[in-house]
């Protein structure tokens, strides 16, 4: 079924994961299910139940590439 709307799938979504000494960093940038988007922060430390995730919703791809760096 078409609706007129452009779809974006997946294919622009990304992870990024890295760790540094003993702390573990992800940031998930999605499209959520209204078609915005939403950029998630999650820290903490190796080896502990601590941390945490921050969820920010952007409405446009390129406002949520520019708050990943």
């Amino acid at each position: 079924m078409n609706t007129g709307r452009s779809a974006t799938g997946t294919v622009s979504w990304i992870t990024l994961r890295w760790t540094r000494s003993s702390r573990y960093f992800r940031v998930h940038l999605e499209q959520d299910l209204w078609r915005g988007w939403l950029l998630t922060q999650v820290n903490g430390r190796i080896g502990s139940r601590l941390g945490r995730a921050h969820a920010c919703p952007l409405p446009v791809h390129r406002n949520c590439l520019a708050a990943m760096n």
